[in-house]
């Protein structure tokens, strides 16, 4: 995986999240003009891709379906035989390392960017979105440890 061209693919998912969750209409939440651009760019990136896969998947013969859908059936069925097997509720929602990776070096860090700019800001003032903490504080706790 090339990060350097889904960058921007992530920094759209980001700000299309955020978008998704500010319901409310708010003045004073201005959207910066790059992450609108990234998000366009992302959006118009999968439109171009969904199109390219829709294409391939009516110019794939029958027999070839039917052979993608016998592989995941048979794929469903050994998820479920290890799911049975794997009494351990940890064990079941582990990621992979490379899924971790992925959230903690591109998500997260997308998010932590961009997350402030989409809330508005009566929802600080009102008491919706509440801070628990702050570095500075972590800081002066683990110093009396």
């Amino acid at each position: 995986v090339d990060w350097s061209e889904e960058i921007v693919c992530l920094h759209g998912i980001a700000f299309l999240l955020a978008e998704a969750y500010t319901t409310v209409d708010d003045s004073s939440a201005a959207v910066p003009a790059e992450a609108t651009a990234a998000a366009e760019e992302a959006s118009a990136e999968s439109n171009e891709h969904a199109r390219l896969q829709h294409q391939q998947k009516q110019d794939q013969s029958s027999s070839s379906s039917n052979t993608l859908l016998s592989q995941q059936k048979a794929c469903l069925r050994e998820e479920a035989a290890t799911q049975r097997d794997c009494s351990d509720i940890d064990k079941q929602m582990a990621a992979s390392p490379e899924t971790r990776r992925m959230f903690s070096n591109v998500l997260m860090p997308a998010l932590r960017f961009y997350w402030k700019a989409y809330i508005p800001n009566c929802f600080f003032s009102d008491g919706t979105v509440k801070e628990l903490t702050n570095l500075k504080a972590l800081y002066r706790v683990f110093e009396r440890c």
